[in-house]
């Protein structure tokens, strides 16, 4: 059975990080995509870092957080919308196909997020896939500090870490305030490959025999 892993949290908290050691660690191949691929894919002219983009109401586009004038925050045009929906839709895909994926982060738009928790939980009631939800968090001071090696807006990690989580309920939830990399991953593996056995466990081995019904 596939298994979905989606890693939520603000910019620079580490998430591009940790998905690419659990691809790194699982024996079996998992596809990652997330929010900034989706940005890679966007026309410039509705792109948030395009100066005078033509259709910056329509797409992304970056102005100032209404809690803090330092910080920056994304605003979500209907064509926005519609491209993290396209992307939501395109993960279930990749999972119901039969590939396992590595979600590294959701665009902060809670309409289209519940959505695809929701069809997420469904496809798990329904016995489609297994999945996993983590939430990476971390103290303003970190982010700033980690802010600066990204090529981002300055003020953008704090403005998403104050919306709060994306998903109101992750499955972990962990604070990587004055933690390394390998810190997080450790934790987050032996936590993940625990619960997603087909991740860590080579087939035939004795732990997968074990689960198989005598003949």
């Amino acid at each position: 059975m596939a298994v979905c892993i989606v890693v939520n949290g603000p910019s620079a908290v580490g998430k591009s990080t940790l998905a690419t050691a659990i691809q790194d660690r699982a024996i079996v191949p998992i596809l990652r995509f997330g929010v900034d691929e989706l940005y890679r894919m966007v026309p410039a002219q509705w792109a948030g870092g395009t100066p005078d983009a033509l259709h910056a109401d329509a797409g992304f586009r970056y102005v100032p957080d209404e809690c803090d004038p330092t910080g920056r925050a994304i605003v979500n045009g209907p064509d926005a919308v519609q491209m993290l929906r396209a992307m939501q839709a395109g993960v279930l895909g990749m999972v119901r196909a039969g590939h396992h994926v590595i979600v590294d982060g959701q665009g902060y738009e809670p309409t289209v997020n519940t959505e695809f928790h929701d069809a997420l939980r469904a496809a798990v009631h329904d016995g489609y896939i297994e999945a996993s939800v983590i939430e990476l968090t971390a103290h303003d001071p970190d982010l700033i500090v980690r802010q600066e090696r990204h090529q981002r807006p300055v003020g953008l990690a704090l403005s998403q870490s104050r919306r709060g989580p994306i998903c109101p309920d992750p499955d972990l939830l962990l604070d990587t305030t004055g933690r390394s990399g390998t810190a997080v991953f450790d934790q987050v593996w032996s936590w993940l490959s625990g619960r997603h056995t087909v991740l860590a466990t080579p087939a035939g081995s004795g732990q997968r025999l074990a689960r198989m019904p005598r003949t």
